[in-house]
């Protein structure tokens, strides 16, 4: 199912994350690693998902630096 106004990540405990703040599409598979745009291949993550995702592909923060980023410090 496609999110209503809330991050899709869910967790290996079958809980769903009820974030509905700083919403951000996400490419399952980064446009870097070759994935696509099409709708298959994006979902509605919370920034602070989004960034792990990115972490888990090496392309996001570094683990030290995600408190910064998500304060949207420099």
């Amino acid at each position: 199912t496609r999110a209503v106004v809330q991050c899709e990540f869910v967790a290996d405990s079958g809980q769903r994350c009820p974030s509905r703040h700083k919403l951000q599409i996400d490419h399952c598979r980064p446009l870097a690693a070759g994935g696509t745009s099409h709708p298959s291949n994006l979902r509605v993550l919370c920034q602070a998902h989004n960034l792990a995702a990115a972490r888990e592909w090496g392309l996001g923060p570094p683990a030290g630096e995600l408190g910064r980023a998500m304060r949207g410090e420099a």
